[in-house]
């Protein structure tokens, strides 16, 4: 396989997946839509669609990307994260409630976009973020299990 890098295309915004030959994949930044139709006429590309096509299944058959980017905070790069990928531990994870939500095996956000300047769709990625930080704040020894959906964050 060779890698893969792909541009969507949402206007005025980012939203990028990279598949690498390696088998990994990236997404940087967000922007899902959920009303693709103005004026009864599909305008808006269907990125979400294209991840599902795009990303692997883990053995539980759940979406997931190796690593998701949020570069910063603004509402153009984090439209769609809360409704779009999975928060909390896999083991959480409601096959009908969550269907087809992407699980995010590392995510890496700014110092910025943890700070308390930003988008309202970005508080998600902030919650998530701290989520993480928290589970290795509390136990000195954990080293993450990343790869190990079963007890990954």
């Amino acid at each position: 396989m060779e890698h893969l890098i792909k541009f969507y295309p949402v206007g005025n915004a980012d939203c990028t997946l990279i598949k690498l030959a390696n088998d990994k994949t990236v997404i940087i930044d967000c922007q899902i839509k959920d009303d693709l139709i103005e004026n009864g006429k599909q305008v808006y590309f269907d990125v979400k669609e294209d991840l599902l096509n795009e990303l692997k299944k883990d053995t539980e058959d759940r979406p997931f990307v190796d690593l998701f980017i949020s570069t910063h905070p603004h509402e153009d790069h984090c439209v769609g994260f809360g409704a779009n990928f999975f928060h909390g531990s896999p083991n959480e994870y409601n096959r009908e409630k969550d269907k087809n939500k992407i699980i995010i095996g590392e995510l890496w956000v700014t110092p910025r976009g943890i700070g308390n300047e930003l988008a309202d769709c970005a508080e998600d990625i902030r919650k998530e973020a701290k989520r993480r930080r928290e589970i290795y704040d509390n136990n000195r020894y954990y080293n993450g299990t990343y790869g190990k959906q079963k007890n990954a964050l």
